[in-house]
């Protein structure tokens, strides 16, 4: 039996990608997947279509997005047994300027 059987899981952007892989394979260990992502289950239907994973549009840097992702898996489900954070933001600059911020 997998350690995520009958777990309720959040993966902040969970639809595309690695985040969509990651949702994919809590499903097949189990897991009830709740999956966010700024463009929503139209971005990628096969993963919409799979019966253990809900798509929610979310922008994971807007606080007031998150907060209604959360209390609606706990209006549903009660709790959230498993976080995975796959978002984030990022900033664009050339190569260079990277380096310098890295050995600073």
């Amino acid at each position: 039996m997998s350690r995520l059987a009958n777990k309720i899981s959040l993966v902040i952007g969970g639809v595309g990608g690695i985040g969509g892989a990651v949702s994919q394979r809590f499903a097949k260990e189990g897991t009830q997947v709740y999956a966010t992502s700024r463009k929503g289950a139209e971005s990628q239907p096969v993963l919409a279509s799979m019966g253990r994973i809900h798509t929610i549009q979310a922008d994971a840097s807007n606080h007031a997005d998150l907060q209604r992702v959360v209390e609606q898996i706990r209006s549903e489900q009660g709790r959230i047994d498993v976080l995975v954070v796959n978002a984030g933001l990022s900033e664009y600059a050339p190569l260079d300027e990277i380096w310098m911020v890295s050995l600073i």
